[in-house]
């Protein structure tokens, strides 16, 4: 028989995520009578194993010894499996009822059995693995993964677990990424579950015209209450600049154009309530999970939906810039790699599909288009063609390259790494297009705004001879590729949500529409 404070545990256990998050309390109470019922209990023999058991291995290192012969350990284990939480991870998924019961039917016997050992041994291994590399494997569930990860699961977390047997925090510490992206978004998750109110979400109406400075409009009333809660309005149904200053700074937090109209976007954001937002969070926890072992000190990363590039210099964001990624239809695939080279003054040799797709239209509508542009067509041997020459209604066997100068399409520099995608980094004429809050217009490349500063600053960092040579390179016209010293680590990663040094969240829109996906196989799982 269970005792009834017991069953309450699990009862609170089983309720839906949020609202068990929402209890810590009876959490706590829950440890303490585990506490006082675990307080003579021991383990007292050896194991036995078969050799083809999933734990073999693991107990044959530390000479089938138990790991939980104490009750701290399990209580330890019972609290960090319940903190897992502040990850986006359901404590359930890491038989914590389970736990809790066996636990409390070693009460009649004041012996901690084998099934409880091993049980204790496989959550936590579990558990670790998912802090380590994430819970779901990022090639099955995400289709623009192109990571060639090399990791030994297996050996690492169960390492990891030998090695901190007697201090069981300490493994979970070292298992949770320690970099300040995943930090601060878990401490971002944290706060937004301990502020987590279970009650109604009034939905406001998307259907209206967009509403502007000085309107009228019932609607008001609602975003006034979810903006300005605290501030009581003779006028309710006014938007007055108090709010619409309100509203600018809710666009800046989901990058929305910070205009403070009300219109299609903000009021979709409006409309996100908490339990959506900790569900992107826990979308992009994950994420960060699966690139916990690519983090490096020194490296330049772009984060394609926020549309922005940081280089990272010893573990610190030193410098940063806008960016413009690839449009829906031809999204920029997520992949880490080492930028080994620049092309100064680069030529454009035309992508098959951009050819196909977007090329061969102008160029049937206008075939003056070529010449305005500085495009040369080329034959499959090399040689160049009149386009007079090509029926252009079918313009088999040849290519499109664009001269260098101003106009082309790649602007005056490419930054370049090796990947089977043909992605890499360059300049770009299309300036104006970096002032715009949502930057997917490319075929799949990174337009860099600033890119010749980063060349620059990778130059320096590598002590690479040509970094005093950019403008004399620049000047010649000539095109010249140019190696860097040493490689520079450049890691391209998709993320719909951060936070800043103060928890402070910043949503993103889910430019691909690979959110529900994860948060799918999440809760699958």
């Amino acid at each position: 028989m269970i005792k009834k404070s017991t069953a309450n545990v699990v009862a609170f256990l089983l309720i839906s995520t949020a609202s068990a998050f929402s209890h810590a309390e009876n959490s706590t109470e829950a440890l303490e009578e585990l506490n006082s019922s675990l307080s003579m209990m021991t383990f007292s023999h050896t194991l036995t194993l078969p050799f083809d058991h999933p734990l073999y291995a693991l107990y044959a290192e530390v000479g089938f010894e138990p790991l939980w012969t104490s009750k701290d350990k399990l209580l330890e284990l019972v609290h960090e499996l319940e903190a897992l939480q502040f990850d986006g991870l359901d404590p359930r998924r890491y038989h914590i009822e389970e736990l809790y019961l066996r636990i409390h039917q070693t009460e009649q016997t004041q012996t901690m059995n084998e099934d409880l050992e091993l049980l204790a041994t496989a959550s936590m291994l579990k558990a670790l693995s998912h802090l380590m590399y994430g819970k779901l494997k990022a090639d099955e569930i995400e289709p623009m993964w192109r990571y060639e990860r090399k990791r030994p699961i297996d050996q690492r977390h169960q390492a990891l677990l030998i090695k901190h047997r007697s201090n069981i925090s300490a493994a979970f510490e070292h298992a949770r990424p320690d970099f300040p992206l995943y930090q601060q978004l878990r401490s971002g998750y944290q706060a937004l579950l301990a502020e987590l109110k279970l009650h109604e979400w009034p939905f406001i109406s998307e259907e209206r015209p967009s509403i502007r400075l000085g309107d009228r409009d019932p609607r008001v009333v609602l975003i006034r209450e979810r903006l300005r809660p605290s501030v009581d309005h003779p006028d309710p149904d006014l938007y007055d600049e108090a709010l619409a200053d309100a509203v600018i700074e809710f666009q800046k937090s989901f990058l929305l154009t910070t205009d403070g109209i009300v219109g299609p976007a903000t009021l979709k954001a409006l409309n996100m309530s908490p339990a959506d937002k900790l569900n992107q969070i826990q979308v992009n926890l994950e994420r960060m999970r699966w690139l916990a072992n690519e983090m490096e000190a020194e490296m330049v990363l772009v984060d394609i939906a926020g549309a922005k590039l940081v280089y990272y210099d010893e573990a610190l964001p030193v410098w940063e810039t806008r960016t413009q990624v690839g449009r829906p239809a031809r999204p920029t695939p997520l992949m880490k790699s080492r930028i080994t080279h620049f092309t100064f003054n680069p030529t454009w040799t035309i992508p098959p599909t951009i050819l196909r797709q977007d090329k061969l239209p102008e160029i049937r509508r206008d075939i003056s288009y070529l010449q305005r542009n500085n495009i040369r067509v080329i034959d499959s041997s090399g040689a160049e063609l009149q386009a007079s020459e090509v029926d252009w209604n079918n313009p088999g066997g040849i290519m499109l390259r664009q001269d260098s100068g101003p106009a082309n399409a790649l602007g005056q520099v490419v930054i370049r790494f090796p990947n089977s995608e043909a992605i890499y980094l360059h300049d770009t004429p299309s300036k104006r297009l970096f002032d715009r809050d949502q930057r997917a217009f490319s075929s799949g490349c990174v337009r860099v705004e600033n890119a010749l500063d980063l060349v620059s600053i990778l130059m320096e960092s590598t002590q690479t001879p040509e970094a005093q040579q950019i403008d004399s390179l620049l000047n010649s016209r000539q095109t010249r590729n140019v190696s860097l010293r040493s490689s520079v680590p450049v890691l391209l990663g998709y993320w719909t949500a951060e936070a800043d040094e103060n928890g402070h969240i910043i949503f993103r829109p889910d430019i691909y529409n690979h959110d529900q996906r994860i948060l799918t196989a999440l809760n699958a799982h």
